[in-house]
Formats: structure tokens, C-alpha cells, sequence
């Protein structure tokens, strides 16, 4: 599938307007191409004749057509690399071939007109191809490249979920334990408001004690 390769016999002039190529992928390997190129002939001698490469089992559909007259009659020859098959096809401002190759390589595709009516009569070439076992590789490997990438984002995801379950374990844990260092510091602090109390209990007693037993020892005194 390379650019075409023009070359001229019986000719005095050949004209090319434009020409494009449109290459078909899937997956990013290309699997086929359309081509378009546009020229002139100015005489029913003129036979133009292009070249392109085509894989084995390529499906394939070359047409010519006139583009800016009518009723002129066409003829197209496709010719395969080893020649074994050289056959023309006419129509009336249209010749056309279709089908699949069953030899690969460099096909030759010659074009002539019966100018009638007319300077010069502006042509249509036509292209297309695309070759069933790379379009099936292609899409072998798109599809493998959509089941890893479905594949990707899912582990992507679970780990988001694991890092957002971590995350809330994690501030569960923390609140757990301020809980329990709330309930440990309230326990210490009922603690010491027993053992508070306690002292000043028994700081109360042994005053009252004190001062029992020093009042009792002034009226011994006094008597």
C-alpha cells in the first residue's frame, strides 16, 4: 500500500489535479486505503497506466469514471504481478472491478478513453482496499487493548476504594481511641476526686480528734 506511480504510454501529455490518500486503522495498525486521483486525457491514444502494492487475500475495488463529460466510453485493464490475470473492463462513463486477490504484490491499472465530443475529458481513479487479516489482527488487538484498559481502570478503582476504606478505618481508630482516653482520663479523674475526698476525710477526723482531745486536756487543767 504505497503511493501510486504514474507512468505514461502513447501519450502527449497527462495531467494530474489532485490526488489523496485516506489510510483506514483500527487499533493503530492500518488494515487498508482509499485512494482518489484526478487527470486529464486529451486523446483516445492515451493509455495511462499506475501502480500499487496489495497484500494476498486483499479485498479490493478499483474504479474509473469520467468526471466532468458524458457518454464517453471507458476502459480499464487490471493486471496482476506474475500476468496471469489481464482482463478489461468498459463502461460507459464508468469502469469498475471488485473482488479479492489471490496473488500479492504490484498490480498494474491502465485507463483509456474514446474522447468524443470533447478537448479533453477529466477522469476519476479510484482505490479502495483493505485486507481482512490485518483488519482481524487490528481488531484483535483493539479489542485486547479495551479489555486492558476496562482492566486498568478497575484495579484503579478498587485501590481507590481500599485507600478510601484505610482512610476511614483509620479516623474510626482514631476516634475509638479518643474515646478510650476520654474514659481513661475521666476514670483518673474520678480517681483522684476519691482519694481527694478520702484526705480531706481524714484530715477532717484527725482535726476533730486534735482538737477533742486538746480541749479535753485544758478542762483537767482548769480544775
Amino acid at each position: 500500500m504505497h503511493l501510486i506511480v504514474a507512468t505514461v504510454w502513447f501519450t502527449i501529455s497527462l495531467t494530474l489535479c489532485s490526488s489523496f490518500t485516506q489510510y483506514i486503522m483500527s487499533g493503530g495498525q492500518t488494515y487498508g486505503f482509499i485512494t482518489e486521483l484526478f487527470f486529464d486525457v486529451f486523446s483516445s491514444k492515451e493509455l495511462h497506466c499506475f501502480y500499487e502494492d496489495f497484500l494476498l487475500y486483499s479485498d479490493i475495488s478499483i474504479s474509473t469514471r469520467v468526471v466532468d463529460t458524458e457518454s464517453q466510453l471507458l476502459h480499464m485493464r487490471i493486471r496482476s504481478p506474475s500476468k496471469n490475470i489481464s482482463k478489461w473492463y468498459e463502461g460507459i462513463d464508468q469502469a469498475e472491478f471488485s473482488g479479492m486477490l489471490r496473488e500479492g504484490g504490484t498490480y498494474e491499472i491502465c485507463t483509456k478513453v474514446d474522447v468524443t465530443g470533447t478537448r479533453h475529458v477529466r477522469l476519476m481513479l479510484v482505490i479502495y482496499a483493505h485486507h481482512r487479516g490485518t483488519k482481524n489482527k487490528a481488531n484483535k488487538l483493539k479489542k485486547e487493548h479495551h479489555e486492558t484498559t476496562e482492566k486498568m481502570n478497575e484495579s484503579i478503582s478498587n485501590l481507590r476504594e481500599m485507600i478510601a476504606s484505610s482512610a476511614f478505618a483509620l479516623k474510626q481508630l482514631k476516634s475509638t481511641r479518643d474515646i478510650h482516653l476520654q474514659i481513661k482520663n475521666a476514670n483518673n479523674i474520678d480517681m483522684f476526686s476519691l482519694i481527694q475526698t478520702i484526705i480531706i476525710l481524714c484530715t477532717a477526723i484527725v482535726q476533730v480528734f486534735i482538737i477533742r482531745k486538746f480541749f479535753s486536756n485544758t478542762s483537767k487543767i482548769v480544775r
